[in-house]
């Protein structure tokens, strides 16, 4: 009954992702058509980065595209989803149905958008794999996304956050881009932090759980395993879950207290 209910869910998730006939199709030709500009971009650089264990610079950008992938929908993806959800009227007319349970209203906008996030990071590895010599096994790929997965209350807190600052605000979108952005880049997405100042480095390992995520991923594919993790990363693990679930719930908090105050501000579309 549960397995039906499961099926059912990513079923009707895709369909409403992909509504148009050739939906689908345009999201593949969009996700090759990206991995053909990952390729030749990296092939023109590649001699200006020193990788390390026979790892391909292709391999390296685009391990780390699969990787951060969903952690970038919570960060970004959510927040857009929840802001649409609250324009088209969705939301109140979930929170309606749930009694008010805000929790719930947002865990289903984040839930809505899973099953295309997994095709996507599917479409990824396979196209990378088949057309593209993507080198990382499959061994690697499966614990990095484990890893993945261990930070799962981090990324409710960034969704409980992103829909707090929505009604309290109506706006967001710019910020919310540029710290994704800012974060990406600084987790090592396209060159390993080796490259860049000592201090700028170590700021990016202790500021961003990105960077964390990302570098032990890596290590993955060298061959270390999640037993390997060392005592310090699995504190970080623990410290950044209990953090920004605490501050993504005290943040939607506030957002339920205003909007309860005074209704949803005007929401930039």
């Amino acid at each position: 009954m549960l397995t039906s209910r499961i099926i059912y869910f990513i079923k009707s998730s895709l369909k409403d992702e992909y509504a148009y006939r050739y939906s689908l199709f345009i999201e593949l030709f969009s996700t090759a058509l990206s991995l053909v500009v990952y390729y030749f971009t990296t092939q023109a650089f590649a001699d200006s980065f020193e990788l390390t264990k026979g790892i391909d610079y292709f391999s390296y950008v685009l391990f780390g595209e699969i990787v951060l992938e969903m952690p970038s929908y919570f960060i970004e993806g959510t927040f857009t989803r929840v802001k649409r959800g609250f324009v088209e009227g969705t939301a109140n007319t979930l929170l309606t149905l749930s009694n008010g349970n805000y929790l719930k209203t947002v865990h289903f906008f984040i839930l809505r958008g899973l099953p295309k996030i997994y095709l996507r990071i599917l479409c990824l590895f396979v196209l990378g794999k088949l057309i593209f010599g993507f080198s990382i096994n499959y061994m690697a790929m499966g614990q990095a996304l484990i890893l993945v997965l261990l930070y799962i209350p981090l990324y409710l807190g960034i969704s409980y956050m992103g829909a707090g600052v929505i009604m309290m605000t109506g706006r967001g979108n710019a910020l919310v881009g540029y710290i994704s952005s800012i974060l990406a880049i600084g987790a090592g997405i396209y060159f390993p932090l080796t490259v860049v100042p000592s201090e700028i480095a170590t700021f990016f390992r202790l500021a961003s759980p990105l960077t964390l995520i990302l570098e032990n991923s890596r290590e993955f594919a060298l061959g270390k395993t999640l037993f390997d993790l060392s005592f310090v990363s699995i504190l970080h693990l623990i410290a950044w879950n209990s953090i920004g679930l605490m501050i993504g719930y005290t943040i939607l908090g506030k957002g339920k207290r205003a909007k309860e105050s005074n209704g949803i501000p005007h929401i930039r579309t």
